[in-house]
This record gives C-alpha cells, structure tokens and sequence, in this order.
C-alpha cells in the first residue's frame, strides 16, 4: 500500500498569476447563505433549553426608625 503524496500547488493563491478554474460555476454568496444556515442549525441543536422563571422570595417589610432613637443599634468603636 502507497502512503498519499502531498501535492503542492503550481502557483500560490496569493500570486496576481492565481485564477480560479471554476470561477463561473461557484456562487460565493449561495455557499456563505449555506454555511451560515448550516451554522444556525447547529447552534440551535446546542442551544440549552430556556429556565423557569426563578421564585423570588416575598420581600420583607421596612421598618422604619426615627432619627436618634436607634441608639441601641449602633456598636461602641472602642
């Protein structure tokens, strides 16, 4: 059994000589509509399930202290 042969490009694609064979035939706009559905599906296939609203506790009353007479509240620095 032959192992494959790494075959180089004649002329890279980044050479102004470089042109595509098939030009006329491959339709850019349709192939990146494509991919991007392809990539929208997948991602939709991953997409974790949306959660339930979280229960909130009820909130609790405020109480409210006239000024100065929280005194007992406050702690002693020192």
């Amino acid at each position: 059994m032959q192992a494959a042969r790494i075959t180089m490009p004649s002329v890279p694609c980044t050479s102004k000589a470089f042109q595509y064979s098939n030009a006329v035939s491959t339709d850019v706009a349709a192939t990146f509509a494509r991919a991007r559905e392809q990539l929208a599906a997948q991602a939709a296939l991953q997409a974790p399930a949306p959660r339930p609203p979280r229960q909130r506790p009820a909130l609790m009353p405020v109480r409210r202290v006239r000024a100065g007479t929280a005194g007992h509240l406050t702690l002693p620095l020192f």
